[in-house]
């Protein structure tokens, strides 16, 4: 079985209008000002899942096979309470979702100053493609490929058997268990765990923390730290890089790789002992730690400090 979930992102001045209309209404006490629930069942076998929001959440975890639930909590406001109600209500009693043989579809209600949290239990092979404007996504226990897009909000990737793809104009990214990953964002941070295959990450503001990855790891951030602890397989190469921040590599004591680290503006320390190949002075570490030379690890920063450490 394969299915899709996606996630993209919106103007940043549509999204801004979007967000602060919400937020101020509901601090002057006028919205939101009414809310209704919906759950449906389809029955799909081979069914893509297709997020299209401008404001909400999405949540999506692994549900039975061949069948999609979807419940939704839909929000409204205005400045009289009974049209907020009969709106919450219009929404909940036909909610933006369509379905065919191929895909299931989440979207924005047409009706304005009304949004809808998403909550999907999904068969475990689909494939998942989320779009959202303003809104966080929450996916948990999805073997099918994942592809997120969000312009303003977080993403968090739990549990998944296949591919990750995520990016975020504004927010983090956290991926814990997924078979490879490619994450991105322009501001935040990006975390990961437990990923069998390759992961690139990169952020252009913000910090990068990398658990255990099994394949070769891209790592690069403008402006960051970024922290990888892991052991490296064999044959794997990691490229971690900093523009400005300083680089924190842990590894297990047995480890045996060859190292590149070299730093413009900073301090390089190395807990492994290193068999120079000449090249070094104040600004270069390079060489064999161990004998096997198993894999190989590249650090490059432009100013900030470089510590290679052995993991406990």
């Amino acid at each position: 079985m394969s299915h899709s979930l996606r996630i993209s992102a919106y103007p940043l001045a549509a999204l801004t209008l979007i967000a602060l209309t919400a937020v101020d209404l509901a601090g002057c006490g006028i919205g939101p000002t009414a809310q209704s629930t919906f759950r449906r069942e389809i029955e799909a076998t081979d069914a893509a899942l297709v997020a299209d929001t401008t404001l909400g959440n999405v949540t999506v975890v692994r549900g039975a096979d061949g069948r999609f639930v979807v419940s939704g909590r839909v929000s409204a406001w205005d400045l009289d309470d009974r049209k907020a109600l009969d709106r919450a209500e219009s929404v909940a009693a036909n909610p933006p979702i369509t379905d065919s043989d191929r895909e299931v579809r989440l979207a924005t209600p047409p009706q304005d100053g009304a949004w809808v949290d998403f909550y999907v239990e999904a068969p475990a092979g689909t494939r998942l493609t989320l779009r959202t404007a303003s809104g966080d996504v929450c996916v948990r226990g999805i073997d099918g490929e994942i592809d997120i897009d969000t312009a303003s909000g977080n993403a968090q990737v739990r549990e998944a058997g296949g591919s990750v793809r995520g990016h975020s104009a504004s927010g983090s990214l956290f991926v814990d268990g997924a078979g490879s990953a490619v994450l991105d964002t322009a501001s935040g941070d990006v975390e990961t765990s437990e990923i069998e295959g390759d992961l690139s990450a990169h952020s252009a503001s913000g910090d990068l923390r990398v658990g255990e990855v099994g394949g070769a790891l891209t790592a690069d951030t403008a402006s960051g730290d970024v922290a990888v602890t892991s052991a490296l397989g064999a044959g794997r190469t990691w490229h971690v890089e900093s523009i400005s921040g300083d680089l924190s590599i842990l590894l297990p004591a047995d480890a045996s790789f060859d190292l590149d680290a070299r730093t413009v503006s900073g301090e390089i320390n190395s807990r492994f002992p290193v068999d120079s190949d000449g090249a070094n002075d104040s600004d270069r570490l390079a060489g064999r730690v161990g004998t096997k030379g198993d894999g190989r690890v590249e650090l490059v920063t432009t100013s900030g400090d470089i510590s290679i450490g052995k993991a406990r």
